[in-house]
């Protein structure tokens, strides 16, 4: 008879409970899922994969294409519209058009006939009241009190009608009476003229829009080919731009050099150094700015001095000390007992 064991006892409860606990746990689970006695996953996160990634960046130039060509494409469909509709109402219009042109032709015929002459007028005898002036000569113009006359020479002069003879001073009244007639007849002669024009314009341009060919709607294909062109076109111009801007800059930036010479924030104005030579020696004058944003201790320029020959004698050499920030000096670079023919910057710092 084997001994007893209370570890075997205690075994056989362990496993019971096990037992037990399993079957809750899958009475549960099935309970949970349903029929079908399965569990559904978690939703997991999900990322976008490195296709998807190198897909969008390289597919936003074209979706920004494909966006232009849309919206130039809605534009050209608009036009097409609208284009169709003014030929389909030349061409409704276009016997009426014609017809009226017909009238309007034969308006123009008439009124060409009835075209207002201006006056003329002939070389003739002009005389002052008391005799002692008279000239041969033709009226040109008058405000019905002064008569301007051309004579035979070409010359021109002008008479007051109070002075003239009455003979005289009744033709200039007639004659400003014809004028004056001639000009309100001649401006309402080219009111009607113009106002022929304009309904001429409308009926030809009526029968040239209808006996134009059909508009076409517009492909996409040629539309984004008009795009592509338009694109290129911009970034000519573009390019085109930069580069004339960067001319004037770099034209802007040799004007400056040829007026000032910058070391770093101290400016030489060239036009304004000159030198002289003298008994004792020579100096060189200008102005320095200081260009900086601080104060400098101390600031230095200096020449190189060469005779006639161009050898170098000797340089000239000028100093300041506690040159304000935005301030001018004024210098002089003096060459004590050296005489020089020509001079030459050497040099201009500061600290």
């Amino acid at each position: 008879r084997p001994a007893f064991s209370p570890f075997l006892t205690w075994d056989s409860a362990r496993l019971s409970a096990i037992t037990l606990l399993v079957m809750v746990v899958l009475a549960v689970g099935s309970s949970d899922t349903g029929s079908t006695g399965t569990s559904s996953p978690l939703p997991s996160k999900t990322s976008p994969s490195s296709d998807n990634l190198g897909a969008s960046s390289s597919s936003d130039t074209t979706a920004a294409a494909s966006t232009g060509v849309g919206r130039l494409l809605a534009t050209r469909q608009q036009e097409y519209e609208s284009r169709l509709q003014s030929w389909k109402a030349a061409n409704d219009a276009l016997a009426a058009a014609e017809s009226e042109l017909v009238r309007i032709e034969h308006e123009f015929a008439i009124l060409a006939e009835g075209k207002p002459t201006a006056p003329e007028f002939a070389l003739r005898e002009w005389s002052s009241i008391d005799g002692n002036y008279s000239v041969t000569a033709m009226l040109v113009e008058t405000d019905n009190t002064t008569a301007t006359l051309r004579k035979a020479d070409g010359g021109r002069v002008k008479l007051p009608k109070k002075k003239l003879t009455t003979e005289d001073k009744d033709y200039i009244e007639t004659a400003f009476n014809n004028t004056s007639d001639y000009a309100r007849q001649f401006a309402a002669w080219t009111e009607q003229s113009s106002a022929l024009d304009k309904k001429r314009d409308t009926e030809e341009t009526t029968i040239a829009t209808a006996k134009e060919p059909e508009p076409q709607p517009p492909s996409r294909d040629a539309v984004a080919a008009e795009f592509t062109a338009m694109n290129a076109k911009k970034q000519k111009e573009q390019i085109a731009a930069k580069a004339e801007a960067d001319r004037k800059a770099a034209a802007a930036a040799a004007a400056r050099a040829e007026e000032e010479l910058d070391a770093n924030g101290l400016v030489l104005m060239r036009k304004s150094v000159s030198g002289k030579t003298g008994e004792f020696g020579g100096t060189i004058s200008g102005i320095v700015e200081n260009h900086r944003s601080r104060k400098l201790s101390y600031a230095q320029i200096t020449f190189n001095l060469y005779d006639e020959s161009g050898a170098q004698v000797g340089s000239a050499m000028a100093n300041i000390n506690g040159l304000e920030p935005g301030g001018k000096w004024k210098f002089e670079a003096v060459s004590f007992g050296t005489d020089f023919a020509t001079y030459k910057f050497g040099e201009l710092t500061g600290f």
